[in-house]
């Protein structure tokens, strides 16, 4: 016979939100290999910083899990489509500035690769919509 479990939903609290948002901002992570992290911060911090002042965002360097080779970056900022970014000849896009922030973030990333590489390097980038 089988004994049957009782679930005890009510006892827990409700569960609480990673990141407490204001009205009008959206956050991302941009999760990156530990061998990129120095080209994309910068001995200075200066990459960060750049990305911070030109986008408006928030950009936090989360605590490193043990045993993983990757590292979280959280960047908060306006929701809003305020700023045109270039997406081919002539063809601009509108992104918020936490979007710009991350395409900021990738575009270091690719330009890390390609100092590595030699110059031989391709970039992916997938987009939630």
């Amino acid at each position: 016979m089988q004994q049957q479990q009782k679930h005890h939903r009510h006892n827990r609290s409700p569960r609480q939100p990673l990141i407490e948002l204001p009205p009008g901002q959206v956050a991302f992570r941009v999760v990156l290999h530990v061998s990129k992290i120095d080209g994309l911060i910068s001995h200075s911090g200066s990459v960060i910083s750049r990305i911070r002042v030109e986008t408006g965002c928030l950009v936090h360097c989360e605590e490193a899990v043990k045993g993983s080779e990757h590292r979280a970056f959280a960047v908060v900022g306006s929701a809003s489509p305020e700023r045109k970014i270039a997406v081919g000849e002539g063809e601009t896009v509108e992104v918020s500035g936490a979007q710009e922030a991350v395409i900021m973030f990738l575009e270091r990333m690719w330009g890390v690769d390609a100092k590595k590489d030699g110059g031989q390097h391709e970039g992916v980038l997938w987009t939630v919509g």
